[in-house]
């Protein structure tokens, strides 16, 4: 059976083409912002069996004051079915983010993830609960590196099996270059562990900022999962909208607004 965990995000670094131009990213006054998305996935697996996923995600971020601190709270819900056989997939998550103006931010995080299958005759619950820490540095108008690390604690079981309290460690490593600035091209690498296997994800995605006036993204991305010898090949399409922000470029949207990569646990695709 399969099981998708929702957690981080995937992928090799790649180089993106910077635009001959310099993009400029200037440091905005913190606002409130928020991103609301919606996202299809196809799962194509080593075992007999292929995903097809669908969901969404909200999150927002608020100053603390007028300083340089924010809160940031995400939730997401995603449904996946394969030959007759349903998952639910839910997570709720927050993060207390430093930013030092144009240069870059660093965060603590804390997450929940549920997944509960609808067949009863491989019924399926588990509770996956991570913390970490993460950091990005904008290194340049055109270029954001990112890394981050934590731990992470698994319950539950299924199918007979009881997989009891595992603890787990995970890592992740993120670049995005702005081709213009209002298209994304990102490549991330995780890797989520312990005793008993783990979860190394690949990908790349590329984003573009339809409008600034009416602020919607859409973006396609592939990742590469490998759990313990087992494969998978994930190909996703999905459209985001900005809110708050004003009518800015996708840079400035997402280095002054919601970070949705470094606030979320590594490997966060378990497929299978």
């Amino acid at each position: 059976m399969t099981l998708r965990l929702k957690g981080a995000a995937c992928a090799v670094a790649i180089a993106a083409v910077a635009c001959g131009s310099a993009i400029a990213a200037p440091a905005a006054a913190p606002v409130p912002q928020a991103t609301v998305s919606a996202d299809y996935s196809y799962l194509d697996t080593n075992v007999s069996h292929n995903i097809n996923e669908f969901g969404g995600a909200i999150s927002a971020v608020a100053p603390i004051g007028d300083g340089d601190f924010s809160v940031q709270g995400d939730g997401a819900y995603h449904y996946l079915t394969t030959s007759g056989v349903s998952l639910n997939d839910y997570a709720v998550g927050g993060s207390l983010t430093w930013r030092d103006g144009g240069m870059g931010r660093v965060g603590a995080t804390v997450a929940y993830s549920g997944f509960q299958s609808n067949n009863s005759g491989a019924h399926v619950n588990l509770n996956f609960v991570s913390y970490g820490a993460y950091g990005e540095w904008f290194a340049s108008d055109a270029f954001t590196l990112g890394a981050k690390a934590g731990g992470a604690s698994v319950s539950g079981g299924g199918g007979g099996i009881g997989f009891g309290n595992a603890t787990l460690g995970y890592a992740g490593a993120e670049l995005v270059g702005y081709a213009t600035p209002d298209v994304a091209i990102s490549g991330t690498v995780d890797y989520l562990g312990g005793s008993g296997g783990n979860l190394t994800t690949a990908g790349a995605k590329v984003e573009w900022l339809v409008s600034r006036t009416t602020p919607i993204s859409v973006y396609v991305g592939y990742n590469y999962d490998d759990l313990s010898g087992v494969t998978a090949n994930i190909f996703t399409v999905g459209a985001k909208w900005y809110i708050g922000g004003g009518a800015t470029s996708l840079v400035d949207h997402q280095r002054n607004g919601v970070d949705d990569w470094g606030t979320l646990p590594s490997a966060r695709n378990v497929s299978f």
